[in-house]
């Protein structure tokens, strides 16, 4: 009888912790089955040979298969999470995420489909150097996914349920399958410029980068509930929305861009030093404060879907803003701001050569 020992690093908002996985109970009779995690997948490590010995000897019931590699993470019926960490020139593919309690003892040469729930609940991808890993919805998709891309890595097709972190650095390029969203996801890029793509929620997104990312949303997805965006030097995020409230921070010439098919009801932007915003637009309320040189443009329209009831701006230090609202508009202005508006203006300071223009 066998035992395995597992850990998963798990990553929480601001770090990585790790969380030793003890053995599982209720497997199938006269077997034993842990969950085997953090496989590492190394040119330098024969790790095939051991995964089949599990396979082999341990006959578990549940099964997560990689097949380009011919790799199979193996679960007892109880197990509800996985792990792919990869460091070095790997391709691999996470083809399914289901429950199959009448797999063959071996990895199947191709992913078996069949109409039993999904049973992983969680699967963490780490991924570096120029490893590329290409998950599949083909057969359903985890409640969480965890992923960590740094250097070169590629890391495609993801999808979750339920929530779906991502943490960026290097040059790495993260890609979302574009038919599932998740409920909740949160990115984080601390350093590098990597690109991710295609991202996406129903409920709340959290997006922070302090370097040269390019992150896109998917302009053809259902908009968040909730949006946040926290970004500086250089960053780019494009099409980002949300349904009832977005809040914008941006700083260091980092740029964004609304997608406007759908305003918030409420929208709160703060820029800073050269930072942009284009295509602000809410339905009830914006406010907005401006300093530094930076770019706000809110959309110019008549329609109560696009242009707020009411918008508060405060600029200064050399800002440029272009406002609307289709019922008050309420401008301070100073240090050599510029203010266009378009609207009814309601309420106006201006000191320090600062102007305020029609638009």
């Amino acid at each position: 009888m066998y035992f395995f020992l597992a850990y998963l690093f798990i990553p929480s908002i601001n770090a990585i912790v790790s969380v030793q996985i003890h053995r599982l109970a209720q497997y199938k009779p006269n077997s034993s089955c842990a969950l085997l995690a953090n496989v590492t997948l190394s040119s330098s490590v024969s790790i095939q040979s051991c995964i089949w010995q599990c396979v082999e000897e341990l006959k578990c019931q549940t099964a997560v298969y990689s097949y380009d590699n011919n790799i199979c993470w193996m679960y007892g019926e109880s197990c509800e999470s996985g792990s792919i960490e990869s460091s070095g020139s790997n391709r691999s593919s996470v083809i399914c995420y289901r429950k199959n309690p009448n797999s063959n003892m071996h990895c199947p040469s191709a992913p078996i489909n069949n109409n039993s729930t999904t049973t992983v609940t969680l699967i963490i991808i780490q991924a570096s150097n120029i490893d590329i890993i290409n998950a599949s919805a083909q057969y359903g998709c985890p409640t969480s996914i965890n992923v960590t891309a740094k250097d070169q890595a590629t890391v495609g097709n993801l999808c979750a349920t339920d929530q779906l972190n991502i943490d960026a650095s290097g040059v790495a390029h993260v890609s979302i399958n574009t038919s599932i969203c998740a409920r909740i996801m949160y990115i984080f890029v601390g350093s590098g410029s990597p690109n991710i793509d295609n991202i996406c929620a129903t409920q709340s997104l959290i997006i922070q980068s302090s370097s040269a990312s390019t992150i896109v949303y998917n302009s053809l997805a259902t908009c968040p509930s909730n949006a946040s965006v926290t970004v500086s030097n250089s960053a780019k995020v494009v099409n980002v929305c949300s349904t009832d409230q977005l809040n914008i921070d941006a700083s260091g010439a980092a740029s964004i861009s609304i997608n406007n098919s759908v305003c918030p009801r409420v929208a709160a932007v703060n820029l800073q030093s050269s930072a942009v915003a284009h295509g602000i637009c809410a339905t009830d309320l914006i406010n907005a404060n401006t300093s530094s040189g930076s770019t706000l443009t809110m959309i110019r329209s008549n329609s109560a879907l696009l242009c707020p009831l009411l918008a508060n701006v405060h600029a200064s230090t050399g800002s440029r803003n272009y406002v609307c609202g289709t019922q008050v508009i309420n401008v301070i202005a100073d240090n050599g701001a510029s203010v266009y508006c378009y609207g009814v203006l309601n309420y106006m300071q201006v000191l320090s050569g600062a102007l305020v223009f029609a638009w």
